[in-house]
C-alpha cells in the first residue's frame, strides 16, 4: 500500500518520495541546500532544510545514508535500505523518511513499524549496539518514534 499524497496518483506520490530520497541520500548540509529536478520534492525539501528535521540532519553523527539491509529471520529473507542511520551518544538510531500527506502518528507506526523492525533488528544484530527506530515525516517535520 502506497502513502498518501494530498490526492495524487500512486505514480505521483511514488515519484514524489523518491525525488525527496535521492536530494536528502546526496545532500551535504555543508555545501549548499537539497535539490531535485521535481518542483513538488523541491517545495518540501525547502520546507525540510528550515524545518526541525534539517536543523537535527545538520547537528546529527551520519553513520550511513540508503545502507542496504539483507537479513535472514525464521526461514524468511529480508532486504531493504535504511534511509539514514546515525549516531545518538551510544544509540545508533534508524531513520525512515516519509513523504506521507495526512497520516496520523497511530497509523504510520502501525503502516511502517514491521518495516523498521526489521531494520533495527539487522543494525542490532551487525553491531551489537542498542537501535532506537524514528519515521522522519517530511511534510509535517515531526518525529515519530517506533517502539522496539
Amino acid at each position: 500500500r502506497l502513502p498518501r499524497h494530498d490526492g495524487a496518483s500512486r505514480d505521483e506520490a511514488k515519484e514524489l518520495g523518491t525525488a525527496v530520497h535521492v536530494a536528502l541520500e546526496n545532500w551535504n548540509s555543508a555545501s549548499g541546500s537539497p535539490h531535485s529536478n521535481n518542483p513538488d520534492a523541491l517545495k518540501l525539501l525547502q520546507d525540510f532544510e528550515t524545518g526541525p528535521l534539517g536543523k537535527l540532519f545538520r547537528e546529527i553523527e551520519i553513520v550511513g545514508r540508503e545502507v542496504p539491509m539483507l537479513m535472514q529471520d525464521d526461514g524468511f529473507a529480508w532486504r531493504g535500505s535504511i534511509d539514514l542511520l546515525y549516531r545518538d551518544g551510544d544509540e545508533l538510531v534508524v531513520a525512515d523518511f516519509k513523504t506521507d500527506a495526512g497520516i496520523e502518528p497511530d497509523e504510520a507506526k502501525e503502516r511502517y513499524g514491521g518495516q523498521l523492525k526489521r531494520y533495527a533488528e539487522a543494525v542490532a544484530k551487525a553491531t551489537e549496539k542498542p537501535v532506537r527506530t524514528e519515521l522522519w515525516m517530511v511534510r509535517s517535520g515531526e518525529i515519530i518514534r517506533i517502539p522496539q
